[in-house]
């Protein structure tokens, strides 16, 4: 009887030990995705804002992270230690990435990739490990063209452009909480409209040309944008706001990240800035650092959804809901690497012209050969 009660005593101990280390309590630990988020939110410091034309940044301070040496895209192409190709010949939403570097690639969401059978830009940020092959999910920014006389891409130095992009975070959010095994998707065809409705706003002809040519059309006007604002001491982000309305904030571990990744930043918010351009004798509406702080302090609110799934490259792709604000954060090596905030974006169909035509893309559509999509 005292053994058949010593192994009852054990076996519950056992028990214990197990129920104490299940998952659902380990979550609640401080190393959980969510928990360094809302750590990182929570040091934030947002300081005086820098101003031209329509835009508005407010530099976000906070210490650096370190201990994790990475490149970016742009340096890992210039070292020539990254090659992107087309998938299995080519594939509209996903590209093939492969690191030959024994150092990891940070690769943010919305860069772009130039070349092959059409341009593309990244769904989500990535971090790719040193002598790692990966499937990346992307977006066609290109829809006219569906050929190359190479598969090969290269950085095209650019973003998708911020309100584009502010629309794919909130759609992929949208798409791994419906289909967590469909990975990062977004909606391909709004991101066609998104792009042809930006050259038809910038005078471009060809509702199908890639969004590239509306950066190199600009370059002269981007350029004064870039040059009107610069990075502080201890920055690791900004909050962004064109004509007095918050649109989104980015924000890294280390504040070399930013310092490569800033004019990349700047060019896209100041691609939908210069739109705006012509309302620039209206007022603008008054906008100070409570207000940015505001924003980015949403993130904190009871109410927000945190999801994390899988990265298609190191770490975890956490994505963050609420009807006050959408964000999405890469978490790796103990670390947010980088968070992007945005305001929700607007799901309404894109409206009609004026005499009831659609958006070019839109009415275009029937007339372009379709490539392939992984469903």
């Amino acid at each position: 009887m005292l053994r058949i009660l010593a192994i009852l005593v054990s076996t519950a101990a056992i028990l214990a030990v197990v129920i104490c280390a299940s998952p659902k309590e380990a979550s609640t630990g401080p190393d959980v995705p969510k928990n360094l988020v809302i750590a990182r939110i929570q040091e934030l410091s947002v300081e005086a804002p820098q101003s031209y034309g329509g835009l508005t940044i407010f530099p976000l301070t906070a210490r650096s992270i370190g201990g994790l040496n990475y490149l970016t895209l742009d340096e890992a192409v210039r070292r020539n230690v990254i090659e992107i190709v087309e998938k299995d010949g080519g594939i509209v939403n996903t590209v093939v990435v492969y690191n030959h570097s024994v150092t990891p690639v940070f690769i943010m969401d919305g860069e772009e990739i130039i070349g092959a059978k059409q341009n593309r830009v990244l769904n989500t940020s990535v971090l790719i490990g040193p002598k790692q092959m990966v499937y990346l999910p992307v977006s066609c920014v290109e829809r006219g063209r569906w050929s190359g006389a190479s598969m090969s891409f290269k950085s095209g130095g650019t973003q998708l452009f911020a309100r584009a992009r502010q629309f794919n975070l909130a759609a992929v959010n949208d798409n791994l909480a419906m289909s967590p095994s469909g990975g990062a998707r977004s909606d391909q065809s709004r991101i066609w409209d998104h792009v042809a409705e930006k050259r038809a706003s910038l005078g471009l002809g060809n509702a199908s040309g890639p969004m590239h040519e509306a950066y190199a059309v600009q370059e002269p006007t981007i350029s004064n944008y870039v040059k009107h604002f610069h990075i502080v001491p201890g920055q690791i982000g900004a909050v962004f706001a064109i004509r007095g309305e918050i649109i989104g904030a980015d924000m890294f571990d280390q504040s070399q990240t930013l310092t490569r990744l800033f004019e990349k930043m700047i060019k896209s918010y100041a691609l939908d800035a210069i739109e705006q351009d012509r309302f620039r004798n209206n007022r603008l509406p008054t906008l100070g650092v409570v207000e940015a702080r505001r924003f980015v302090r949403l993130v904190l609110e009871r109410n927000v959804a945190f999801r994390d799934y899988d990265s298609p490259g190191e770490g975890r792709d956490v994505r963050i809901d609420s009807p006050r604000i959408n964000g999405a954060a890469l978490v790796a090596e103990g670390r947010p690497i980088h968070i992007a905030l945005f305001a929700p974006a607007k799901r309404e169909p894109v409206p009609l012209r004026e005499g009831g035509l659609r958006p070019p893309s839109q009415r275009q559509r029937a007339t372009i050969p379709e490539p392939r999509l992984i469903r």
